[in-house]
């Protein structure tokens, strides 16, 4: 009878666990990355040196005092001719404006496939 015990505490830790993404420990080094506060959520904005790059949002984690945001930012592909301006994207958080949020990132080529690459913390005052 104790080893029922043991294997449905087992089974109800593994339940539990979750496999959340992989932090970096290093801050993230790339295009510049802001966030625009104003209602009714927050918006990521990414200015990238050229046109070609994507953003995209991963997932938005609720913790205790602050919201995680993980975002994959995507190299242009080479494959492709791409005008040499800076180029503005803005993407929408789904994150309330009044919730304090942690922004996370990492960046990959544009074919690479986003199996356990780490995010980045952007440093930058939370709002």
């Amino acid at each position: 009878m104790k080893w029922f015990w043991i294997v449905g505490a087992a089974l109800l830790l593994a339940a539990c666990s979750r496999d959340g993404p992989k932090l970096g420990s290093q801050p993230y080094a790339g295009p510049p990355l802001s966030i625009e506060s104003t209602p009714p959520r927050h918006t990521i904005i990414l200015t990238a040196p050229s046109a070609g790059w994507s953003l995209s949002l991963d997932r938005a984690t609720r913790g205790f005092d602050r919201t995680d945001v993980f975002i994959t930012i995507r190299r242009p592909d080479p494959a492709y001719m791409h005008a040499q301006v800076v180029s503005t994207h803005r993407m929408d958080s789904s994150v309330d404006s009044s919730t304090p949020i942690r922004l996370l990132a990492r960046i990959l080529e544009a074919q690479e496939r986003p199996l356990r690459q780490p995010f980045n913390p952007v440093q930058q005052p939370t709002p």
